[in-house]
């Protein structure tokens, strides 16, 4: 490697380049702790930055590009924080931050772009706090989740991933508040296999797919979420056990609004929910082995939510249900509402 530190070492490397080394432009492994600041780590023949054992890292305002396997990979018991950097893939660089392990991260203030195997993967137990950072243009994935991993995303800008901007697999969790999810060639996130996802506050919209579809056991708590213009619709939901849907505003879908399919003690209350313009556009579909509380709704009246409400096993006395004239005024109302709750 370029750079190797072991044992208790600590260093402070300050603009330098770091490139065409044959494994590694960066070694960290035991308890190692530096800090690189302004650092171009590029074009290192495996690894951008390798960290194993207990290490502590820091790299701040640096550019990782073009390494072969990953921009930063941390394994083990390992932290890092990335303050301010850029991380693309240059042509080369598989996944722009990879963690195995127990290893933990903060990303912040930093740009992702452009991996062939996903700009952000986590794996086994890792945990994650990403704030304020734009993930883009990924292969598959912006953000990865896998193993009972650990997610908190602070508004983040996630977008333009050409699988998902946001995949959680076998039990990850997810706590996502203020970002945006948009303009994925598939789904806005995904969440399969008992992940445990709640997300506030966020702007999920353009995405090619649905906007949020959970899966498999999973544990769903969706509020005061903006979700449009998502091709195949807006929140889908199969095999799930108490969800709650609560104030969101969902509108101008390409297909369902809200799908629910083998949902048990589900808590849908206090939404605004509107189809695409189309004539007969379904706001909700709900199957009959659904079950718990669709109330105080505000649903775009047509004969296909009146048909619904007939034949659904959840009772839907209690919502509102709004005439064509009264969809944009209605929409606007609880945008509004979305933001002042969030400050």
């Amino acid at each position: 490697g370029g750079v190797v530190m072991a044992g208790s070492a600590r260093a402070v490397f300050v603009g330098n380049t770091i490139s065409a080394n044959s494994f590694a432009g960066i070694g960290l492994k035991e308890s190692a702790q530096p800090l690189f600041d302004g650092t171009i780590i590029r074009d290192n023949h495996g690894y951008g930055v390798l960290m194993q054992g207990s290490c502590m890292a820091t790299l701040q305002n640096c550019v990782i590009e073009g390494n072969k396997k990953s921009g930063v990979c941390g394994t083990g018991t390992t932290s890092v924080t990335v303050d301010g950097c850029t991380i693309g893939c240059g042509n080369e660089q598989r996944t722009g931050f990879l963690l195995h392990d127990s290893a933990s991260m903060q990303l912040l203030n930093s740009h992702l772009f452009g991996h062939h195997g996903g700009n952000v993967v986590m794996r086994d137990r890792t945990r994650g706090t990403l704030e304020r950072n734009t993930i883009a243009e990924s292969e598959g994935a912006g953000l990865v989740l896998q193993g009972n991993s650990d997610v908190k995303l602070f508004g983040n800008v996630i977008r333009d991933g050409k699988v998902s901007n946001v995949v959680a697999l076998d039990g990850a969790r997810v706590l996502a508040l203020r970002n945006s999810l948009m303009d994925s060639h598939g789904v806005g996130m995904l969440a399969m296999d008992s992940c445990s996802v709640k997300l506030a506050y966020n702007l999920i919209i353009g995405n090619g797919g649905t906007g949020i579809h959970c899966t498999g056991n999973s544990s769903v708590h969706l509020c005061a979420n903006r979700i449009s213009q998502n091709e195949s619709g807006g929140v889908m939901l199969e095999q799930s056990q108490g969800p709650v849907l609560c104030w969101n505003v969902i509108y101008d879908n390409g297909g369902p609004a809200i799908q629910l399919q083998e949902v048990s003690k589900g808590s849908v209350v206090g939404n605004i929910v509107v189809g695409s313009s189309r004539e007969n556009a379904v706001p909700v579909m709900m199957d009959n082995q659904s079950s718990g509380r669709c109330e105080h709704n505000y649903v775009q009246a047509n004969k296909e939510v009146e048909e619904l409400a007939r034949g659904a096993a959840v009772d839907l006395s209690s919502n509102h249900l709004l005439v064509e004239e009264d969809w944009e005024e209605v929409v606007h109302w609880g945008l509004d509402e979305i933001l002042k709750q969030s400050g």
